[in-house]
């Protein structure tokens, strides 16, 4: 592959690139260890951590952290909600846009449904993982980038890996 489509650069070692779903490991590495410390359960109810949300999501009130990370919580799949349509129609603008989680689960909220009650089947949704690293926040006291930081890169010495707040400027990542 190539690092830049604009002119053809060739990928070097060096480049940093997005992982993607490659986060979602991160995130279920945080539950767990916070479950381990006695910060949360996996069994806890989204709306324990996340009140406001999970009264207006459907579902919301029966939908447990661990649902959400094994995909059984049955929430709809904004990437394919939102975005599906800008990667079919290669329409940049609104691939480049930055969009925060809360806008995420937002847009889920107004325009989704569910696939099903949870517990109640199985299905991939990038949402479920929106949820999670809010309730993962809600419970740490901490914003997500930070206890990726702490937690997983600096104790395994990841010093090149970092957690975007934001859409990657131009040139930043291949």
């Amino acid at each position: 592959g190539v690092a830049s489509l604009k002119d053809n650069r060739p990928m070097q070692t060096d480049d940093r690139m997005e992982i993607g779903s490659s986060t979602k490991s991160f995130t279920a590495v945080l539950a767990l260890q916070l479950q381990e410390e006695g910060v949360l359960s996996l069994d806890d109810p989204l709306s324990k951590w996340l009140p406001d949300i999970a009264a207006r999501l459907p579902y919301g009130d029966q939908m447990t952290l661990r649902q959400l990370a094994n995909h059984t919580a049955g929430t709809g799949d904004y990437e394919q909600m939102l975005l599906g349509a800008a990667v079919a129609n290669n329409d940049q603008a609104t691939l480049a846009q930055g969009i925060t989680p809360e806008e995420l689960v937002q847009y889920v909220i107004a325009n989704g449904q569910p696939e099903f009650a949870p517990g109640k089947g199985w299905k991939y949704s990038n949402t479920n993982y929106i949820l999670l690293g809010l309730a993962i926040e809600a419970a740490a006291g901490k914003p997500l980038d930070q206890l990726y930081q702490e937690r997983i890169f600096d104790p395994l010495g990841m010093k090149n890996t970092s957690y975007l707040q934001s859409s990657p400027k131009p040139g930043e990542v291949a």
